[in-house]
C-alpha cells in the first residue's frame, strides 16, 4: 500500500486507486494535504464519493464492504481483528462473487453462506459466529446509508464444528489450584510468569507479553493494559484489540509478591533485554531477547497440564477462568467486564455462560439458603 510522500513545502502528496462500483475499473486518484492522515481522510472521501448517487439496486457487495473497513474499522481495531475481517471478506468473495448487489442477497442466501461455512468447509462454530457477526454489523450500516431496508442476518441459525470436546475452555477451582502450584514450582522462564500473570488476570496472551516494569504500579497494586506485542507480524508494540481493552487492573496481593520478586532479581542481574527502543524494556523473553510466541505458551501449558493431571488447555482459557473467579467471589458483571477489557457485559456474559460446576453449586447452596429463610419465616 503506497503512503503519503512528504513534500518540500513540507505538505504531503498522495496517490490512490478508487474502483468503480458500477464499470469495476480503476481510477487513479491524486491529493495533496497539509498531513498524511487529511490524505487518507481524502481516498476514503473520494471512494464514498465513488458510491454516492448509486441506486440501492446496483450498489455492489464488495465495494460497500471495503468502503465500510475502510471509514470504520481501519485504525480503530486491532490487528488481529482486522484479519478476521478481511477473512469474512473473503468467505463473501468465494461465495457469493464480487458481481453481486447488496439489495440481491436476501435471508435465505445468506443462511446459505452460513450453511456452506459451516457444512461443506467444516468450520468450528465459533469461526462461523465470527464471521456472521461482521457481516452483520456491515449490513447494518448499509440500512444506515440507504441501500437496503432490511438486515439479511438477522434471525441468522449459525452452525458449524462442534469444538467442545476439542478444547476445554475454563477451570474449575480445584484445576485451576493444582496447575497453579505445578507453575509456581517449575523452573524459571518466560512461559512460567506469562502463565500466572494470565491465571490471576486473565490478561490476553499479547498483552502480557508486551508488560514492562512501567507497566506495573505495585504503590497502588495495578498493572496498567495499554499496549500488546504483535508476535505475529511486526514483532512490536501494537494496540490493544480494541480501545475498551485499555485499563487498569487490580493486582492480587499473591501475584503482586511473585511479581516483586521477579523484577528485583531481573533489576540485580540487569538481564533486561531491550529490544528496537530504550521504552521497550519487555520482562518475559526468550534467549534471544524478544518475547515468546503463542505456541509456545500453550506447549507450555500442555506440559504443566499433564503433570497437574488435568485436561490440556491453552492460554485463552484463564480468560474464561478469571470471570469464573470473579463471579465466585461476588464480584459484579461491570468490575468483571472492566477487568477483562471487554467493550459491554454482553460479551463477559459469553465467558461466564460455560457456568461451570463450582458456580453451578454456589448459585445452588445460595438458592437453598434463600428457600431455607423464607420457609423459617412463615
Amino acid at each position: 500500500m503506497a503512503k503519503p510522500k512528504k513534500l518540500k513545502n513540507g505538505m504531503y502528496s498522495y496517490r490512490y486507486k478508487v474502483k468503480s462500483p458500477i464499470s469495476g475499473k480503476w481510477i487513479d486518484k491524486y491529493t495533496t494535504q497539509f498531513t498524511a492522515q487529511q490524505c487518507y481522510d481524502a481516498e476514503i472521501k473520494a471512494k464514498n464519493d465513488a458510491l454516492m448517487g448509486i441506486s440501492p439496486e446496483r450498489m455492489l457487495l464488495i465495494p460497500f464492504f471495503d468502503l465500510w473497513v475502510d471509514t470504520f474499522k481501519k485504525g480503530i481495531v486491532g490487528p488481529d481483528h482486522l484479519g478476521k475481517i478481511n477473512a469474512t471478506r473473503k468467505s463473501l468473495i468465494d461465495f457469493f462473487g464480487k458481481d453481486i448487489t447488496l439489495k440481491s442477497i436476501d435471508r435465505i442466501k445468506y443462511q446459505r453462506w452460513i450453511n456452506h461455512m459451516g457444512i461443506d468447509l467444516n468450520h468450528a462454530k465459533k469461526t462461523v459466529s465470527d464471521k456472521h457477526k461482521i457481516a452483520k454489523a456491515m449490513f447494518t450500516e448499509a440500512i444506515d446509508s440507504g441501500y437496503l431496508y432490511q438486515n439479511p442476518a438477522n434471525k441468522a441459525k449459525i452452525i458449524g464444528r462442534d469444538t467442545t470436546g476439542e478444547r476445554k475452555k475454563t477451570l474449575s477451582i480445584e484445576e485451576w489450584l493444582k496447575l497453579k502450584e505445578v507453575i509456581l514450582s517449575s523452573e524459571e522462564s518466560a512461559s512460567k510468569y506469562i502463565s500466572l500473570i494470565m491465571m490471576y488476570l486473565g490478561t490476553r496472551f499479547q498483552e502480557t507479553t508486551g508488560l514492562t516494569k512501567k507497566d506495573f504500579d505495585f504503590k497502588n497494586h495495578t498493572l496498567s493494559i495499554n499496549k500488546a506485542f504483535d508476535y505475529k507480524r511486526t514483532k512490536k508494540n501494537t494496540t490493544t484489540k480494541t480501545v475498551n481493552s485499555v485499563r487498569v487492573v487490580d493486582l492480587p496481593t499473591d501475584l503482586e509478591i511473585i511479581l516483586r520478586d521477579y523484577i528485583a532479581k531481573l533489576d540485580q542481574s540487569k538481564k533486561v533485554i531491550k529490544l528496537h527502543a530504550p521504552t521497550n524494556d519487555y520482562l518475559f523473553t526468550n534467549d534471544f531477547g524478544e518475547p515468546i510466541t503463542n505456541a509456545a505458551i500453550n506447549k507450555y501449558l500442555a506440559k504443566k497440564c499433564k503433570l497437574a493431571k488435568i485436561q490440556k488447555i491453552t492460554s485463552h482459557a484463564f480468560r474464561h477462568a478469571r470471570v469464573d473467579l470473579l463471579v465466585l467471589a461476588g464480584s459484579d458483571m461491570i468490575y468483571t467486564q472492566k477487568q477483562l477489557g471487554h467493550k459491554d457485559a454482553s460479551v463477559t456474559l459469553q465467558y461466564y455462560s460455560t457456568l461451570n460446576q463450582d458456580i453451578r453449586d454456589k448459585n445452588k447452596l445460595i438458592t437453598e439458603e434463600f428457600l431455607k429463610s423464607i420457609d423459617g419465616g412463615l
